[in-house]
């Protein structure tokens, strides 16, 4: 089976690493850091993540305003914000642009975090499952 590509486009190189190591723990995880929208977006379209977990302050073009620009290209990506802030306004924004989830960079983001992912792979495993059953696999 082909690894997940899961996209970090955090600006903390601390924390980067942190939860990279804690994502691929998880399983087949392939990550890909960046530390700004604009490289992460540069790439999206050759490697297609499955998942990105996206800063929200950042130099440059913050997360919640590229957030659009990742769905536009890449529409079936799921985009969690990440943010050492508990802005509601922030929270509502991503929401509304398309963020499949919200994570606070606090210790309940790894385990959350873990949560999104074991869903997108049950989410990959249910499709698999239903065109094994389809064609005998």
């Amino acid at each position: 089976m082909a690894a997940n590509h899961i996209f970090i486009v955090e600006d903390d190189e601390f924390f980067a690493k942190i939860f990279s190591r804690r994502i691929t723990k998880m399983g087949d995880f392939k990550i890909h850091h960046f530390t700004d929208c604009e490289s992460a977006l540069n790439d999206l379209l050759k490697i297609k993540p499955k998942a990105i977990f996206l800063d929200h302050y950042l130099s440059g073009l913050n997360g919640v305003d590229a957030l659009p620009l990742f769905k536009e290209n890449l529409p079936q990506v799921k985009v969690a914000i990440i943010s050492g802030q508990n802005d509601k306004k922030v929270l509502e924004e991503a929401f509304n642009k398309g963020a499949a989830n919200y994570f606070r960079k606090d210790v309940l983001i790894m385990q959350n975090s873990e949560e999104f992912l074991t869903a997108l792979k049950a989410e990959d495993s249910s499709i698999k499952k239903f065109f094994n059953s389809l064609f005998g696999k």
